[in-house]
C-alpha cells in the first residue's frame, strides 16, 4: 500500500510532514509512542519512504503507571 504525503519546507529549514500523514497513520493504526523506521529512497516521483513496521510497539509509560 502506498500513501500520497507532502513534505513542507518553509525558509528556516523547518520540514513538515502534511497531507496524507493522518490516513498513513490511520491506515498502520499507528499510536503515540509507536517507533517508526523509514528507508530513503529515489524513484521517478521523487523520494519514497520505505515504511518498515516494527514487530512490537512500545509505549513507555512514566512509573508508577498501570
Amino acid at each position: 500500500m502506498t500513501w500520497d504525503i507532502s513534505l513542507d519546507i518553509d525558509t528556516d529549514d523547518q520540514y513538515a510532514l502534511s497531507t496524507g500523514w493522518l490516513d498513513f497513520i490511520r491506515n498502520n493504526h499507528l499510536q503515540e509512542g509507536d517507533i517508526c523506521v523509514f528507508e530513503a529512497s529515489k524513484n521517478k516521483r521523487g523520494v519514497a519512504l520505505i515504511f518498515h513496521p516494527l514487530k512490537q510497539s512500545h509505549h513507555p509509560k512514566p512509573p508508577g503507571y498501570p
